[in-house]
């Protein structure tokens, strides 16, 4: 169901997101050089046209890639509840992308089924999750004779048992953010295309409550 203003290639039957407050001034052209219809809702579409538009490309990635750092923040989520005690964000990281360091061994936690879940995830990456999950309070941080370790919140075990999404902003990064040309209609498009995932899911109110 769409949740936001949007565009449609009536030619394609294709619609975009458009997460703006306000109207675009310039809708411009779909791929096939049909220009865009802009609405705000499903109940302004004509009823031939509601049922056969669907989502298009950018659409379908955005949800994917909304999936995937959802069960990846789920993951370590679990881990952090699986530990028997509490570790630090370094000692977390080791478990998940399962290190022999000798913490690891002295208290066997490769024993854990979170263990090594992430081996192939960088250290950059395993970061910048860790950073969102206690943005969003889903991890908090403890004082424990003078070292900083990770608890999981009520708020973040609700999470993990949940269908509520999460976005880290990690592929925004990745690929940068794309500069609008006001002279240019494709620029335009490609930002109503693109507008980043954390704005659109921010915007639905996801993480109330």
């Amino acid at each position: 169901m769409i949740q936001f203003p949007f565009i449609v290639c009536k030619r394609c039957n294709l619609y975009y997101e458009v997460h703006s407050p306000d109207k675009p001034v310039e809708l411009g052209t779909c791929d096939c050089g049909n220009t865009f219809e802009y609405y705000e809702s499903m109940d302004d579409l004509p009823d031939k046209d509601s049922n056969s538009i669907v989502p298009s490309k950018v659409e379908i990635i955005d949800d994917l890639i909304v999936s995937y750092e959802s069960v990846t923040a789920r993951i370590i989520l679990y881990c952090v509840d699986e530990l028997p005690f509490p570790v630090s964000e370094t000692n977390l990281i080791k478990v998940l992308r399962g290190s022999n360091a000798r913490f690891i061994r002295d208290n066997n936690l490769s024993n854990l089924t979170s263990y090594r879940i992430l081996v192939n995830f960088s250290l950059k990456r395993l970061k910048r999750f860790i950073r969102t999950l206690k943005k969003e309070r889903f991890l908090e941080s403890r004082k424990y004779s003078y070292y900083s370790k990770l608890i999981l919140s009520p708020r973040g075990r609700k999470f993990i048992y949940s269908d509520d999404t999460i976005v880290t902003g990690y592929f925004d990064e990745v690929h940068g953010k794309v500069k609008v040309s006001e002279n240019n209609n494709d620029d335009i498009v490609y930002q109503l295309k693109h507008s980043t995932r954390s704005e659109k899911r921010a915007h639905a109110g996801l993480f109330n409550g």
